[in-house]
């Protein structure tokens, strides 16, 4: 028989003064990223995907309560240093959205594409979308907001 040596973390637990529940939104806390509901998105016409209301560039995390990706102290260190930076020094809202809270979060997830947690999408100013899928480093994320803007 073989025995695999697991940490189990005890629902809620604390990482840098969020408190971290089974079912919570993870940024709901958060003093530089948004967290998002549903009343945030809308359809502006029949022939467009579900995006969110306001026109601004943003950075969204799309993420799921129960990924420890998500989770993952390096990824939230890098939400909030994003959410630090963007909105002063780039004019670019920083927001995050639990795919997987309730139905409502659940169709919103489907509705804009989303296949895995994280996504990272920056959205520019004229709408067009761009998924990062590189290393949680400022400079590398910066050049990617470059190319994509």
């Amino acid at each position: 028989m073989i025995l695999l040596n697991f940490q189990i973390k005890i629902w809620p637990y604390s990482y840098n003064n969020f408190i971290c529940y089974n079912m919570s939104l993870l940024y709901n806390k958060s003093k530089n990223v948004k967290e998002l509901k549903p009343k945030d998105f809308k359809v502006s016409n029949l022939n467009e995907s579900m995006k969110l209301a306001k026109n601004n560039s943003n950075v969204t995390i799309y993420y799921a309560h129960w990924c420890p990706h998500c989770h993952n102290p390096e990824t939230i260190e890098f939400m909030e240093a994003l959410g630090e930076k963007l909105p002063e020094k780039a004019n670019i809202d920083v927001n995050a959205f639990n795919c997987d809270y309730n139905n409502d979060h659940r169709q919103i997830a489907e509705d804009v594409g989303i296949n895995g947690f994280p996504t990272f999408r920056f959205t520019n100013s004229n709408g067009k979308e761009s998924d990062y899928m590189g290393p949680k480093d400022m400079k590398a994320f910066i050049m990617f907001l470059v190319k994509n803007s």
